[in-house]
């Protein structure tokens, strides 16, 4: 079915493609060949765990209120494992998994604590760069206010929105892709350093997932069921990798002492080339 937007919403758009700088030409890498694949509403990009940071395409499917699976897939849309979605909306903040609850709150699930609460719309779509956390505020009231893109740690505002699709993050940047009925929506991109934003055009129909691995996006449509990467009118990906390069890895007991054998829940602190610092507790045995 399509959308009927409001003229205003239609204005907006039409403005913010008249600012825009360039168009994303939408070069498809593979077709999503599994049942319900319509019901997939996001996509990200995962190499834990693989022996060569390969990447591994994830997309969340929604199937029933009870029903949410995971789908893993390589590089060339094979599948690798389907199993059960324990978090339907989830990012990861240092180390940290944040989830959405109830469409109404983000949490710690590590800790317990509440990093943000709407009481009136709807806390959607989650992403997290290597400092901030973002989260897509859904107004599920249709009354001619648009929803928006938050940074949950300090409510800063960062985009208004009424063809939200999806978001993600690189290490400093927060990508926010935008939708309508013609195949031709905005890409927005936040540099948290400089506050900058950047919009730009892409023709992918129907994007509702997004998701940034070694320096390149890659998109899902949910029209066509494939999985598209995004270049540049001269065939080129423009945005920044969050891959920096591990300078250094410290391994430390429960007691904060050092150590150079890591054994048991041992907590694991790494340097990046680009300077940020990583922690996370491992098990090793």
């Amino acid at each position: 079915m399509r959308k009927i937007i409001t003229t205003f919403a239609l204005a907006l758009m039409v403005l913010l493609q008249a600012n825009a700088q360039e168009q994303w030409n939408a070069v498809k890498v593979f077709d999503l060949d599994v049942d319900d694949a319509r019901s997939v509403y996001s996509m990200y990009i995962d190499s834990v765990g693989t022996t060569d940071g390969e990447a591994i395409f994830c997309f969340q499917q929604f199937l029933s209120t009870d029903t949410l699976k995971l789908i893993k897939t390589d590089l060339s849309g094979n599948v690798i494992e389907v199993t059960d979605n324990p978090y339907p909306d989830f990012s990861v903040l240092n180390g940290d998994t944040l989830i959405c609850r109830n469409n109404k709150v983000v949490i710690n699930a590590s800790s317990g604590d509440t990093i943000y609460k709407h009481f009136a719309y709807y806390c959607l779509r989650i992403a997290a760069s290597f400092s901030q956390a973002y989260v897509y505020i859904e107004n599920p009231y249709r009354n001619g206010r648009p929803s928006y893109v938050i940074n949950c740690l300090n409510e800063k505002r960062i985009h208004e929105t009424f063809m939200f699709g999806a978001l993600c993050c690189s290490k400093s940047e927060l990508y926010i892709i935008e939708r309508d009925d013609d195949g031709q929506g905005l890409l927005i991109t936040f540099d948290e350093k400089t506050g900058e934003t950047i919009k730009t055009i892409h023709t992918v129909k129907e994007p509702n997932g997004i998701a940034v691995y070694r320096g390149t996006l890659y998109v899902y449509s949910q029209t066509d069921k494939a999985v598209y990467r995004l270049e540049s009118a001269g065939g080129t990906t423009a945005v920044k990798s969050n891959h920096a390069q591990v300078q250094q890895t410290v391994y430390y007991n429960l007691l904060g002492e050092e150590t150079d054998s890591p054994s048991g829940l041992t907590i694991v602190v790494k340097s990046f080339s680009d300077g940020s610092i990583k922690t996370e507790k491992q098990l090793f045995r």
